[in-house]
C-alpha cells in the first residue's frame, strides 16, 4: 500500500463503519417500534441489519448501547432546526412561539419510539439514567429561554425562573402531546395553538402577549 492510497483507504473504512452503524440503528429502531424493546434480541437486530452479533458488540457494547445510540441519532437528526432557532432568534417571545411547534413536530415524528423509551425507563435504571440526561438538556434549554424572558421583563409577575421553567417543561412535554394527539385526536395545529395560547397567558406579561 502506498502512502498516497492510505488516507483514501482509511476514509473508505471509516465510511463503511459509519454506514454499518447507521444500518444497525435503523434496523433496531424499526424492530423496537414494532415489537418493543424487551421482545427484541441482539440476534434479531443482527439479522435485520445483515451483520454479525459480534459487529453489534464492537459498535455498541450491548443491547442498551444500541438503545442509547438510537436516542443519540434522534437528537442529532431531529433537533437541528430547534437548536438553530435557539441560536439565531433575537427576541425571547418570538422564540417561544417558534420552538413550541418545532418541539411538537419533533415529538410527533418520534412518537412510537418515545413510547418505548418511557416504558423501558420504568424498569431499566440504566436507561432511565440515559433518558434523564437527555431530559436535563431539554430542561436546560427551557431554563435559558425563561431566564431571557425574565431578563427582558417579559415574564409574568409571580413566577420565579425555576418555577416557570418547571411548568413550561411539563406542559409542553411528551405526555401532553401523547394524551391530546393520540388519545383525544387533536391535530398538531390545534395542539400548537392551544399550547402557545396557554403558555403565553400563564408566563408572559400583558405587554409581551400583545407584541406580534
Amino acid at each position: 500500500m502506498t502512502t498516497t492510497n492510505r488516507p483514501y483507504t482509511l476514509r473508505k473504512r471509516s465510511q463503511t463503519v459509519e454506514e454499518t452503524r447507521r444500518r444497525i440503528i435503523k434496523a433496531a429502531r424499526d424492530l423496537i417500534e414494532d415489537a418493543g424493546y424487551s421482545n427484541i434480541s441482539l440476534d434479531r437486530i443482527a439479522d435485520a441489519a445483515q451483520v454479525s452479533r459480534q459487529t453489534i458488540y464492537v459498535q455498541f457494547g450491548s443491547k442498551l448501547g444500541v438503545l442509547t445510540a438510537i436516542v443519540d441519532e434522534i437528537e442529532n437528526s431531529g433537533l437541528q432546526e430547534l437548536y438553530a432557532s435557539l441560536r439565531e432568534m433575537t427576541d425571547p417571545v418570538a422564540l417561544l412561539r417558534k420552538v413550541i411547534p418545532q418541539d411538537v413536530e419533533f415529538m410527533h415524528k418520534n412518537a412510537r419510539i418515545f413510547r418505548v423509551f418511557r416504558a423501558q425507563a420504568v424498569t431499566d435504571a440504566d436507561f432511565r439514567a440515559v433518558l434523564d440526561e437527555r431530559m436535563a438538556g431539554r430542561f436546560g434549554s427551557m431554563h435559558r429561554l425563561v431566564k431571557w424572558l425574565h431578563r427582558e421583563g417579559k415574564l409574568a409577575p409571580g413566577w420565579t425562573v425555576e418555577e416557570a421553567t418547571q411548568w413550561l417543561f411539563t406542559t409542553t412535554g411528551f405526555h401532553t402531546y401523547n394524551e391530546m394527539v393520540n388519545q383525544h385526536g387533536w391535530t398538531l395545529e390545534h395542539l400548537n395553538r392551544r399550547l402557545i395560547e396557554t403558555v403565553e397567558t400563564m408566563l408572559l406579561t400583558a405587554e409581551a402577549r400583545g407584541k406580534k
